[in-house]
């Protein structure tokens, strides 16, 4: 116990160590070298040439990091993150990115008619839309299915059979080849 004014400094050429009775380490310094932190006799934190060493968990109320900050293990977040900037999520088409809850705003690309949403080899394969769809060209490589009322405005170019069951109001048909009308027709 020191009760007197003044600083306490422990001097050595070497390091110290600063023990319990039974010989468990607290405190070690070395020369030139890291300090390191013990509790019941294992290193917890040790001051390193680029900064700290922490060896199990860190509890902290507030973290702010001023510079880059690297995560070598699994992260996890609970609560809100935001996060400012660009963003870059992993660097090779191999990452996986798997979302395990719901999209509660709008994805809006950065700029008009650059992004894609899939490619010819890697395909979404169903997607359910509520609402309108406004696409500048609509390609179907397969079959299409349309439960209500298909709406045309301008011209159409079938490409094969035009099957159509039902009746159906056309105002003018030009074919360029034969065209085959079977059942009832009826021209104005």
């Amino acid at each position: 116990e020191d009760a007197g004014v003044g600083v306490l400094r422990i001097r050595s050429s070497t390091g110290f160590n600063i023990q319990t009775a039974s010989g468990e380490d607290y405190i070690l310094g070395q020369q030139d070298g890291a300090v390191t932190l013990y509790y019941n006799n294992a290193a917890k934190l040790a001051t390193v040439t680029g900064g700290i060493n922490v060896t199990g968990d860190t509890d902290t109320d507030t973290l702010t990091v001023s510079g880059n900050a690297t995560v070598g293990g699994d992260l996890t977040v609970t609560g809100t993150s935001t996060f400012n900037g660009h963003i870059v999520i992993g660097d090779a088409d191999t990452d996986d990115v798997s979302f395990g809850a719901e999209l509660t705003s709008h994805i809006i690309p950065n700029v008009d008619d650059t992004y894609d949403l899939g490619s010819n080899s890697k395909q979404w394969r169903n997607i359910f839309i509520n609402g309108t769809t406004d696409t500048d060209l609509l390609t179907v490589s397969s079959n299409a299915t349309v439960g209500g009322t298909l709406g045309v405005t301008g011209n159409t170019t079938v490409g094969g059979t035009l099957g159509v069951t039902g009746a159906t109001t056309v105002a003018a048909i030009t074919a360029s080849g034969t065209a085959t009308l079977n059942g009832n027709v009826v021209f104005g």
